[in-house]
């Protein structure tokens, strides 16, 4: 077996340490969890609420109020002259986790022109962020008894309530999308919010796995063991980015997978990605990734140790970070063109923002953003070959830069 092939196996068993690995694989797999639960609640949303009724009045515009309930909620107690204790313990008791209870004096209130007040009791099995559908719930079967109500004493038909209705066609970079901008950025936020990210941690995370391993070598000993071997310097850079290429393939398709599960979310108001564009994102994600470790390898030439390592890395990760920040808190194409340019110049922007670009037909600026990528990365492997073929991997000398990255590991 060549000297490569050696050198290859060696750098996969640092890189894909359990340690290392599990926390990447386990960031998609919680994105799917927070959208499958998003999923889930508004599914609850969707169905009828289980409501139970008391009706202290029980005159004409309590019928209505109650027939309303009837055909919009699924009622399953229906009660009449209940004390207020008993009124909570009916809801306590049923399935039932909303309760109306109209006073004895709600007809006569609302026949003479006032407001009438409705009790409405609400139960939780635990507070959470969802606990607000049920208020939601609750307040859209009042504004249906409103509504029916006014009807009755106005004599006025639905349409003279609601005298117009809205249709919303929305333009995103030259595609029309029949929503409001409201509802799609509910359902951008919703897809593809999350999965920035994630994929910005990915990118991150695989950087930190190699420069945690320069810093290993450089404190362990072991890398001044490596290049007294009979090996060339590009050979052991070639192994290197080797089994970096090799895991970043592996995160790549890892996380493509993902955003393949979670295709369906969003709502119908996104088009689906076809298989080409799953293609290009994960080609983008590749790329990104390749970027970041070779950048990370040339940082690890002046780690002291691993612990330095880590420290010369943190920098870049808030720039990792800020692209999917940046996106779905800023427009972009209204920033200054300098903000514009350091924004396209980051690497995990690229996958960041390729899948909602695809979503909205913007497939130039996606092969543009890989292009990037490509030229980004024969710069920093450039970088990097010839960062090993100098002394600089044995003493760590960054020339007039050693102010600032012996700064950053003290």
């Amino acid at each position: 077996m060549s000297a490569f092939w050696q050198l290859l196996r060696k750098e996969l068993r640092e890189l894909a340490r359990p340690q290392y690995i599990i926390p990447l694989l386990l960031m998609p797999l919680f994105f799917v969890l927070v959208i499958q639960g998003g999923g889930a609640a508004e599914e609850a949303a969707a169905q009828k609420p289980v409501v139970a009724v008391v009706d202290n009045d029980g005159g004409a515009y309590a019928g209505i109020a109650n027939e309303t309930l009837r055909q919009r909620a699924n009622v399953t107690a229906y009660e009449t002259s209940l004390t207020r204790q008993q009124s909570v313990e009916l809801l306590e008791g049923g399935p039932a986790r909303l309760l109306f209870v109209f006073p004895e004096n709600f007809s006569d209130r609302i026949g003479s022109g006032q407001q009438a007040d409705v009790r409405i009791y609400s139960s939780l099995q635990q507070v959470s962020v969802t606990s607000g559908t049920q208020s939601a719930k609750a307040d859209a079967l009042l504004g249906a008894i409103d509504e029916n109500i006014t009807t009755n004493v106005t004599g006025a038909s639905p349409a003279a309530l609601h005298p117009t209705t809205s249709s919303h066609t929305t333009f995103v970079q030259g595609t029309q999308v029949e929503a409001s901008p409201g509802a799609l950025s509910g359902s951008v936020g919703q897809r593809f919010f999350f999965l920035g990210f994630v994929i910005s941690l990915a990118v991150f995370g695989a950087g930190t796995l190699v420069v945690n391993s320069m810093g290993s070598e450089k404190e362990n000993g072991t890398l001044e063991t490596l290049l007294t071997l009979p090996v060339q310097r590009r050979t052991i850079v070639g192994a290197k980015l080797g089994a970096s290429a090799i895991l970043s393939a592996g995160l790549a398709g890892f996380y493509i997978g993902v955003l393949y599960l979670v295709r369906d979310s969003g709502g119908a108001a996104i088009a689906q990605l076809s298989g080409l564009d799953y293609a290009l994102v994960g080609v983008s994600l590749l790329l990104a990734i390749v970027d970041m470790l070779a950048l990370a390898l040339c940082l690890g030439v002046f780690a002291n140790d691993s612990r330095g390592a880590q420290s010369l890395l943190m920098p870049l990760s808030f720039l990792m970070l800020a692209p999917p920040m940046i996106v779905n808190f800023f427009d972009v194409s209204s920033m200054a063109l300098p903000l514009q340019a350091a924004f396209y110049a980051i690497p995990s922007t690229h996958p960041v923002i390729a899948p909602m670009e695809l979503a909205f037909g913007g497939t130039t600026t996606v092969l543009a953003g890989i292009a990037y990528e490509i030229g980004f990365a024969a710069i920093v492997i450039g970088l990097t070959v010839r960062l090993f073929g100098s002394d600089r991997l044995i003493t760590g000398d960054a020339g007039r830069l050693n102010v600032v990255f012996d700064a950053l590991q003290d």
